[in-house]
């Protein structure tokens, strides 16, 4: 146990508060007591401040997203109609965490943006606002959470989905859901 009026044990221990021992203690004729100068308290906010920045830049990656969505999912399936494409849908929202994540730590990556680019016709559907058209689009496919992700055939219907996902698992995903229904037909 460390005695509590040892200054020094407690300034080994907790250096910090050496200086508080040696200041606040029984018998100091002092009646100012006299800490750190204003203009440490401002070097350590400043060092504090670009801890901070620097650890939100390190968050954000790469930044933006590389795919291209559109956001009318109709003109998307008129347009897989006459390509044979598969349509991928990513149901996402601003306030959602794993969307934001998605958009900056998967659709940065410039191989799962080749992949959705290549094989895909890539719709984006923003639920941020509820009664937006969007929303009768998710209530469509029974969208309980975001992200979700979903491969649709060029009649409209659901052929898989998942929710969110890593870069490595989302091509593996993208790869083995990615050919149009024509291809599955034509194997």
């Amino acid at each position: 146990m460390i005695p509590r009026r040892d200054p020094l044990v407690f300034g080994k221990i907790f250096p910090a508060n050496l200086w508080l021992f040696q200041n606040m203690a029984p018998g100091n004729s002092s009646t100012q007591v006299q800490g750190p100068s204003r203009g440490f308290w401002l070097v350590a906010l400043a060092v504090l401040g670009l801890l901070v920045l620097t650890m939100q830049v390190g968050q954000t990656g790469s930044g933006s997203d590389l795919v291209s969505w559109a956001d009318d999912l109709n003109a998307a399936l008129a347009t897989a109609s006459e390509s044979g494409q598969s349509v991928l849908v990513n149901f996402s929202a601003l306030w959602c965490p794993g969307c934001s994540h998605m958009e900056k730590r998967v659709f940065s990556q410039k191989e799962v943006a080749q992949v959705i680019q290549k094989d895909f016709l890539p719709v984006k559907v923003d639920l941020t606002n509820p009664g937006s058209t969007h929303q009768r689009v998710a209530e469509r496919y029974n969208i309980m959470e975001v992200p979700t992700l979903l491969i649709l055939s060029a009649d409209g219907s659901e052929r898989t989905r998942t929710g969110g996902l890593g870069a490595a698992d989302l091509v593996d995903w993208l790869n083995q859901h990615g050919l149009s229904i024509d291809s599955h037909l034509k194997i």
